[in-house]
């Protein structure tokens, strides 16, 4: 019986960025305070995620990464240091946290607009409700979604939640016509697993695709703003370890 010889630590780290070669972080502004713990999930996540609404937030987007190469100070594979920055326009944007995330799109796939956002689309709840099919009816701007597509919902401060959703819960998206969906509390999404909405709440209602994972979390030691027509940049370093 052979025996083959243990992997070194660079060559173990070598091995794991293979998987990292090719896909994409994104990064997103958060502003949470002390409302969220640094290993919540992405859906809790994504309840304090900047509104991109007349302040010229868009979330940035790596493309896709390069190789990378073992660091025997860190012992990690690291990718080129990634330029991370943000624009404000037309408003402020406070934040306190950075969050990155992996595969949250696909290498060369941006939403609609003129950046990539976390947002399916808004639904006003006056009026794109229908309790009887538990449907929702989202507002002109809203990206193209596929059934199954894992998503969570945020409200507007000052709104009531549709009773039956609840925000920070995952659930899982089927289109109904072209705008509209209804939402799933498993996948396949099925009439077994609907969500019931049974009070239309008040407000707006945001849905947010979950798409991707948390890969890590930069945090700031107090709320930030970037002023309008101000910048912001941070410079991090992609590391897989072993």
């Amino acid at each position: 019986m052979a025996v083959t010889t243990a992997h070194t630590k660079a060559e173990l780290a070598r091995i794991m960025n293979l998987a990292y070669e090719g896909e994409a972080i994104t990064a997103c502004l958060i502003n949470a305070l002390s409302a969220v713990e640094i290993d919540d999930p992405i859906e809790t996540w994504l309840q304090h995620e900047v509104l991109p609404v007349s302040n010229g937030y868009y979330r940035f987007y790596s493309g896709g990464l390069p190789a990378g190469e073992y660091s025997y100070t860190s012992e990690s594979n690291e990718q080129p240091v990634l330029d991370i920055e943000f624009s404000a326009s037309g408003g402020s944007i406070t934040y306190t946290h950075i969050l990155l995330l992996l595969d949250a799109y696909s290498i060369g796939q941006y939403t609609s607009g003129e950046g990539p956002s976390s947002l399916v689309g808004t639904v006003s709840l006056s009026t794109g409700v229908d309790l009887t099919e538990d449907e929702l009816t989202l507002d002109a701007d809203y990206d193209d979604v596929s059934d199954d597509d894992v998503c969570t919902v945020t409200l507007d401060q000052g709104g009531t939640i549709p009773t039956g959703l609840t925000a920070g819960t995952r659930y899982y998206i089927k289109t109904t016509a072209v705008d509209k969906i209804t939402l799933h509390t498993a996948t396949p999404v099925a009439s077994g697993n609907i969500v019931d909405i049974t009070a239309t709440g008040e407000g707006t209602l945001r849905v947010r695709r979950c798409r991707g994972s948390v890969y890590n979390v930069m945090e700031e030691t107090a709320a930030n703003v970037i002023n309008d027509s101000a910048k912001v940049g941070y410079k991090t370093t992609i590391l897989v370890d072993d």
